[in-house]
């Protein structure tokens, strides 16, 4: 039996929209907004910060938790094996960027993230944590 077409923007699950889903991302709520395996992408235009960060779970099996700290602020975690993008305003000169593991299913947490300031990447690197390990990276925010 037919239940007709459904139809929903980008790469956002039909199903969900438009059984209820919001259908539109809404950034920095730490939540998957339009069912596409994604939280808080940011796409172009809709950054709201001088910093992108990006953080996700770079192994093969998506099974990662990370903990994301800025200047001794906790910004959230990733979700489970997924990506997180983070939008920040800070103000010109140095700031830390902390990456915890915090949960994995097997072997270490491994990691990717990017650091950048308009087009300009400050930081990008990937490696591997323990649950509970962190690591550190430093970087300088220009605010041109």
């Amino acid at each position: 039996m037919q239940q007709g077409n459904r139809f929903a923007q980008q790469n956002a699950d039909p199903n969900w929209v438009q059984d209820g889903g919001l259908g539109v991302e809404l950034m920095g709520d730490g939540i998957d907004n339009i069912a596409d395996g994604l939280q808080d992408e940011i796409a172009g235009a809709l950054a709201r910060g001088n910093i992108v960060i990006i953080l996700l779970d770079g192994g093969k099996s998506k099974d990662d938790i990370f903990g994301f700290y800025v200047d001794g602020r906790n910004e959230g975690d990733t979700p489970e094996g997924g990506r997180r993008t983070y939008s920040l305003n800070l103000t010109p000169g140095m700031h830390q960027a902390v990456v915890r593991g915090k949960k994995t299913d097997e072997g270490p947490c491994t990691y990717a993230i990017i650091i950048m300031e308009g087009m300009n990447e400050l930081v990008k690197i990937d490696g591997n944590l323990n649950i509970n390990q962190e690591v550190t990276y430093s970087f300088t925010v220009s605010g041109i």
